[in-house]
């Protein structure tokens, strides 16, 4: 009796097995839903943006939604362009961007290297060679629409 376990949805009572095949029969059938949904989303936002460039603008005027495009910048994935920095900031501003590695990756501070732009110019170039675009889509309902 112990082996046994109850299906939730027809109460039935089933096997340990039987219980085993339906939970994954059931974490299957979610991760397909869960695939299309990610499908539908993916060509929904690929929509927005196709029609905001035909429209020539970032957003998509609505009462009901803010909808905007928006371009930030990544500075996480080419840790070794920053690797001239450790040459052009003297010790006490490298301190304030820079922590060196412990047992992982050493990070830098983009913030505060950005900061830093005016005292030392060549960092403007740096930070050019190493950001990455990247779009994204703001998309959420007005708190007073529709």
């Amino acid at each position: 009796m112990l082996d046994e376990k109850v299906n939730k949805t027809t109460g039935e009572v089933v096997t340990g097995d039987e219980y085993v095949e339906m939970i994954l029969r059931n974490y299957e059938e979610a991760n397909e839903v869960y695939q299309q949904a990610r499908e539908d989303r993916e060509r929904a936002r690929m929509t927005l943006y196709q029609y905001m460039d035909e429209q020539g603008s970032n957003g998509i005027p609505s009462e009901t939604y803010n909808v905007r495009r928006k371009q930030t910048y990544d500075y996480t994935k080419n840790k070794d362009g920053f690797l001239p920095l450790m040459e052009i900031l003297n010790s006490p501003d490298l301190v304030k961007v820079y922590t060196p590695p412990t047992p992982a990756d050493g990070k830098w501070n983009a913030q505060q290297i950005k900061a830093l732009v005016e005292t030392y110019p060549q960092i403007g170039e740096v930070l050019e060679r190493v950001r990455e675009a990247r779009v994204t889509l703001e998309f959420n309902r007005r708190v007073d629409g529709k």
